[in-house]
């Protein structure tokens, strides 16, 4: 069972990732979140599956080191025995080898660069991008848990995951927008993160044990 409203990445490549959670407005119903999943899993998908193919190709240019050792032996093998006689040759064979791995290892890169940032930039009306939740320790274990739990609590979870990630919302648009920061204005806007935050530690002091 999929967290509900809760867009979820594979571990290698939230990895490479700048750390956010995607909260799905808890208002909508069912049909409009697994329509919102099936959008992000698409992408994710495509995205993990070009960062494993990266990964492999950056291995294979990590061993031209063997490739060159490799050659060296074998062509001074052929030579008689004399390493010397193999290490132009070798040196020949591991530039034939590198020019084409490096090329497709910096294809890969750049394809999962694209992936990465489609994932990062992805948006929906009903969907809420939040780096604060990201790097809360405590949302992040309860988002982990949360499909043991009750639907009631599953949903009281989701409420306040959403008022932080709309809180949070708020906050970057004051930020990026004002031109001249005020205290009494953004004092309104820092509270209502710092009380939506409350909420989660209170929901999960209260919450029933795993």
């Amino acid at each position: 069972m999929a967290k509900p409203g809760i867009l979820k990445m594979e571990g290698d490549l939230r990895a490479a990732l700048h750390q956010f959670v995607f909260i799905v407005d808890p208002r909508q119903d069912l049909l409009v979140v697994e329509r919102i999943r099936i959008q992000f899993n698409e992408i994710e998908r495509t995205a993990r599956v070009r960062f494993r193919r990266s990964r492999l190709a950056n291995a294979l240019v990590g061993a031209s080191p063997v490739v060159f050792l490799l050659a060296a032996i074998a062509v001074s093998e052929f030579a008689g025995g004399n390493t010397d006689d193999g290490m132009t040759p070798a040196l020949g064979v591991t530039l034939a080898y590198l020019v084409p791995t490096v090329a497709f290892a910096a294809y890969c890169d750049r394809r999962t660069r694209q992936s990465v940032q489609l994932i990062e930039e992805f948006a929906a009306p009903e969907v809420l991008r939040s780096r604060l939740l990201g790097e809360d320790r405590l949302a992040l274990r309860q988002i982990a848990q949360a499909e043991k739990r009750s639907a009631g609590e599953q949903r009281q979870l989701l409420d306040i995951l959403w008022r932080i990630a709309e809180a949070e919302r708020v906050r970057t648009d004051y930020l990026e927008s004002v031109v001249e920061f005020d205290d009494e204005e953004f004092a309104p806007i820092l509270q209502r993160v710092e009380s939506a935050e409350a909420d989660l530690q209170a929901w999960s002091t209260a919450a029933s044990p795993l």
